[in-house]
């Protein structure tokens, strides 16, 4: 019987398989350039098959990093990585931050639940600190089906400057759909001309755009 295995690389990364399938890698100490706002990310990520669902730097986007959580806008620092949109086209700007992992609150895995809780820093570019997060990562053997399993995440960020952050887009700073950001994940190439679903039934075949600005608790990628 398959039960839940996890591999921890000091000051890398952790590994979560199914039996002998991998199920995710969480890089949380990446080593991404500084221009694509470094953050702890997920990838590769697989399905109980085998099959790898997420990309990770591809050639259009380099700072597309499997699953991770970005914001684009947050009072005019970059937490997406690459340019930032403004005056009606993307510029490279001195404004990428980062996502720095603090500690391990809890990093355990039973056979049936394995459990990653997590303290990071949110940076500016000049290095303050904007955010503390606490994220927990947890996946269940209760969960994981024949053909599926689950990835639950929490995130809570908490606001240490003393002042108003305002999150915002590339819509919010102008471009027509393009309200882009939190957890974010950038498919894997051969999960192009897909279906898309939302929560009130709407439905778009290959193109996102019947969709864009609805709004929903859930969304499904088939």
């Amino acid at each position: 019987m398959s039960r839940l295995q996890m591999v921890h690389t000091l000051g890398r990364h952790v590994d979560l398989a199914w039996g002998e399938q991998p199920l995710f890698r969480y890089v949380y100490q990446p080593d991404t350039p500084s221009l694509e706002s470094p953050r702890p990310y997920f990838h590769p990520l697989h399905t109980l098959a085998g099959d790898v669902i997420t990309g990770f730097r591809p050639n259009d986007h380099r700072w597309h990093h499997g699953l991770s959580m970005t914001v684009a806008y947050l009072s005019g620092e970059n937490f997406w990585g690459g340019v930032t949109y403004q005056d009606g086209g993307y510029v490279q700007l001195n404004n990428n931050g980062r996502q720095q992992h603090t500690a391990w609150d809890a990093l355990t895995c039973d056979g049936e639940q394995a459990a990653l809780d997590e303290r990071l820093t949110w940076l500016t570019h000049a290095g303050e600190v904007w955010f503390e997060e606490q994220r927990r990562i947890g996946v269940s053997a209760s969960a994981i089906t024949a053909d599926a399993w689950s990835l639950e995440l929490g995130l809570r960020l908490r606001n240490v400057t003393h002042q108003p952050l305002v999150l915002g887009s590339p819509t919010t700073q102008g471009r027509p759909n393009a309200g882009y950001g939190g957890l974010t994940w950038r498919g894997a190439r051969d999960l192009t001309r897909g279906t898309i679903q939302i929560e009130s039934g709407l439905i778009a075949h290959g193109d996102e755009e019947p969709l864009m600005g609805q709004r929903g608790r859930w969304l499904a990628y088939t």
